[in-house]
């Protein structure tokens, strides 16, 4: 809250209960999009050689025959799934998604100004049928 507040910005909270209807990640698609992308670094390793620890008697077996043999521990998927979705946000933050990650913000209102300027720009699905 403080570097928000040093910046001259204003940090609200909303009732309990209706996260969805302003929340980013949900309203954004940012969620589904970054799961997306996600999704295509795990296609991209999974049909590469394997490079681990196990030797295999075929040198070109790939991650996913690995993976399907039940051969990779839980701390491996874990740094898999870290770097997986590290370099789905990276891609995120990259100017080709900043359209997508403006938006999202703008309709939830959170880039809204104290002044109200732009209101119009915010369309909470939740609050629409009340």
């Amino acid at each position: 809250m403080r570097p928000v507040q040093k910046l001259g910005g204003q940090c609200l909270y909303g009732p309990k209960g209706i996260t969805e209807a302003w929340q980013p990640v949900d309203a954004g698609h940012l969620g589904a999009t970054i799961k997306s992308l996600a999704k295509e670094f795990l296609e991209v390793w999974m049909h590469q050689v394997y490079k681990g620890d196990i030797k295999f008697e075929d040198i070109n077996t790939k991650n996913f025959q690995v993976w399907e043999l039940g051969k990779l521990t839980m701390r491996e998927k874990r740094i898999l799934m870290t770097c997986i979705f590290g370099n789905a946000w990276q891609k995120m933050c990259s100017a080709s998604y900043q359209n997508l990650m403006r938006a999202a913000f703008e309709k939830t209102g959170i880039l809204l100004t104290s002044s109200g300027k732009n209101q119009n720009i915010i369309t909470s699905e939740a609050l629409q049928d009340a």
